[in-house]
């Protein structure tokens, strides 16, 4: 079994490399395992990716001051667990590297964080899919209780009559207050083809209502779309940036404009973002070729312009254009929001977006686990970022369903 004294040494070595040893290779030495070795250089690279690829500079001294914390912690652990701790060394490392990025991360900064190789596919194949097995409700906690965050189309949640910000009271009759999230999170987990009953409570009223939940497979659309004929307007709702989406949303504009269209509703509530150049390739249809929608500022390769790379669709008819957007909305959303707020006529209706102006890049380590950073903060065409602030409506309206009742009374005053 290893001496504990030397697995502190590991850890003070890792951090001594990685302090004043940037470019070079640990080397062996007779006192440390191959396995020890391994955990010590596993430490030196993931600071130093992190140091080489964040979006800003991080300051020696946040890193020494992580440094002695740790090892005043580890030689705690060695002290109340003798050679058993020698036992949980891998536990320990990967612990270290999760608070590492925890500690050295901008205070701003709630996105960046380790992730262990043991979930790094499933985060992956989460973040790309679009379709999984749920009620079709996300909840949320907030100082008065558990709130519905985001309802999913074509999901039993949305058939059944839940709404965005409906206050949730009751899981399967058991009290909801003084749980914790992720105990809400586990009641909702139903399997395929159970149920799950809510008592909740719809924004705006007071009596509390019941409905039956079933678990079942739900098919995310990129894009849906509608009309209104009484408003002469097109409404086309943007869950998430895919692959395709730019495609999808012009096919849908095309379809809607071939009725007497006058107006046109984009609607980013709850898309919390996805492919950023989806976004750019989106503003083709309501800007010229060579227009800046956006830009990124990289530690390493300085500003990136994003612009647009074909013309512009026939839009003459459309009087109006109105989004949709709220503190849900994010990322790539947020892009078309302050853009075309920015060039065009086009008005921003609900609440203040969510803020998240930051571009994030899964860096992989040697190991298999990665660092899931902040690369670069994004920039609207007149140099302000809504990271962290989020984009100010035109016309604040709290109300989910007021505001899509708003944006139909603006898009038919110019009937």
């Amino acid at each position: 079994m290893s001496n504990p004294k030397k697995i502190i040494a590991i850890v003070l070595m890792g951090v001594f490399f990685s302090l004043y040893t940037f470019a070079q290779e640990v080397q062996p030495t007779a006192q440390l395992t191959q396995d020890e070795i391994q955990h010590m250089r596993l430490i030196s690279e993931a600071y130093l990716k992190m140091q080489a690829h964040y979006y800003k500079p991080i300051p020696l001294e946040r890193f020494e001051q992580f440094f002695y914390r740790n090892a005043v912690i580890a030689t705690t652990l060695i002290k109340n667990n003798g050679d058993d701790f020698a036992k949980k060394l891998d536990t320990f490392i990967y612990a270290t590297l999760e608070w590492m990025v925890l500690e050295l991360r901008d205070p701003t900064d709630t996105l960046s964080k380790f992730i262990h190789k043991k979930y790094l596919k499933r985060v992956v194949r989460e973040n790309l899919s679009s379709k999984f097995e749920g009620i079709g409700i996300e909840v949320e906690q907030r100082a008065e209780g558990f709130f519905v965050s985001k309802v999913y189309e074509k999901s039993s949640a949305e058939e059944q009559g839940v709404r965005f910000n409906d206050h949730v009271l009751m899981i399967d009759g058991q009290d909801v207050n003084g749980l914790s999230l992720k105990e809400i999170e586990r009641l909702l987990a139903v399997p395929s083809g159970e149920k799950v009953v809510l008592s909740i409570v719809h924004e705006g009223a007071t009596t509390v209502i019941e409905v039956t939940l079933t678990c079942r497979l739900i098919i995310i659309p990129s894009v849906s779309s509608d009309y209104f004929k009484k408003e002469k307007a097109a409404y086309i709702k943007i869950a998430e940036f895919r692959k395709e989406t730019a495609s999808e949303f012009k096919q849908h504009l095309t379809e809607r404009l071939k009725k007497d269209t006058r107006g046109l509703i984009i609607d980013v509530r709850e898309n919390d973002g996805g492919d950023m150049d989806q976004a750019v390739a989106l503003c083709d249809i309501f800007l010229p070729a060579d227009t800046l929608v956006c830009y990124f500022l990289k530690r390493d390769a300085g500003r990136q312009d994003q612009k647009t790379r074909s013309e512009m669709a026939d839009l003459k008819r459309i009087k109006n254009i109105v989004v949709l957007v709220n503190n849900k909305t994010g990322s790539s959303a947020e892009i078309i929001a302050g853009t075309l707020k920015y060039y065009n006529d086009v008005i921003l209706i609900g609440t203040r977006t969510k803020g998240m102006g930051a571009l994030k890049n899964t860096i992989p380590l040697s190991d298999g686990s990665a660092l899931y950073i902040i690369t670069s903060r994004t920039y609207l065409p007149d140099g302000t970022t809504f990271d962290q602030v989020g984009i100010a409506p035109d016309i604040e309206v709290a109300d989910h369903e007021q505001q899509l009742a708003k944006a139909k009374e603006l898009v038919t005053a110019s009937l």
